[in-house]
């Protein structure tokens, strides 16, 4: 079966990542591998899970977005702002995840954001 993990669009997909749903995504990345499955993970630039195909929407995280508006406006971004960030990364990685519905059987999605309910008819799988 060729399943695909819709990780986490701002922060990067590894076993040490220090977010639980990063650590989350790559476990259960790996699983599906050793069972036999095809896996392609939608993550940002930078994920690495040894036998996934990696398909990125964005070479950039939500820490780097922070970085270049903290250089050019002397602050970090604001809880609300960080919202807005993580609302944009989610819903470019979902549509990067729509050019492959036809070759996927199943997304698992892990964004955790209302997008992927409003995106959800999109979607055929």
């Amino acid at each position: 079966m060729k399943i695909g993990i819709i990780a986490t669009s701002s922060k990067i997909v590894s076993l040490d990542a220090p977010g639980g749903t990063e650590v989350f995504c790559a476990t259960l990345t790996q699983g599906l591998i050793k069972l036999g499955h095809e896996v392609l993970l939608f993550a940002t630039e930078g994920s690495n899970i040894e036998g996934a195909k990696l398909i990125v929407a964005s070479d950039k995280t939500q820490g780097d977005v922070n970085k270049l508006f903290l250089s050019r406006y002397g602050r970090d971004l604001t809880t609300e702002e960080k919202s807005i960030v993580d609302i944009n990364f989610s819903a470019r990685l979902l549509l990067k995840a729509k050019e492959f519905d036809n070759e996927v059987d199943v997304f698992h999605d892990n964004i955790s954001s209302f997008l992927t309910g409003s995106l959800s008819d999109l979607f055929s799988s």
